[in-house]
């Protein structure tokens, strides 16, 4: 998916997915920066959660963007649909798993983590805007 994003980087697409992706990873560093100076023990957590809310997006954005741009209304509506539940499945067994694993995991980090993460990459794929 890299190889393919950097192929694509010179292109308004490839530039609008990393911008998406760059933009959550940006919010998610600075929330653990921030959980490692005001807390103990949440930053480990939130840089988990934050982790598995970036795979989930990538995945997602990937999903939306590498589409051909010349599809029909019906295939683009489920492109998108497939990419929203792909995103779903994927932050579903990544937390599953961060929980079944990870001993003194704090739950609080971990989902303030992946909250930020979820959130930054639908406000930045909102807020950025394609030329």
């Amino acid at each position: 998916m890299a190889v393919a994003c950097k192929a694509q980087a010179k292109t308004p697409v490839g530039k609008t997915l990393w911008r998406i992706l760059g933009v959550a990873a940006i919010t998610v560093g600075s929330v653990v920066v921030l959980l490692a100076l005001l807390t103990e023990g949440q930053a480990r957590s939130a840089l988990l959660g934050g982790s598995a809310g970036l795979l989930a997006n990538v995945y997602a954005v990937w999903r939306v963007y590498a589409s051909p741009a010349d599809i029909s209304a019906e295939r683009e509506l489920l492109n998108l649909y497939r990419a929203e539940f792909g995103k779903l499945v994927i932050t579903g067994a990544l937390c599953a798993l961060a929980f079944a694993l990870i001993k003194d995991l704090a739950i609080a980090g971990f989902l303030t983590g992946l909250i930020t993460a979820l959130l930054a990459a639908t406000l930045g794929a909102i807020t950025v805007g394609t030329k």
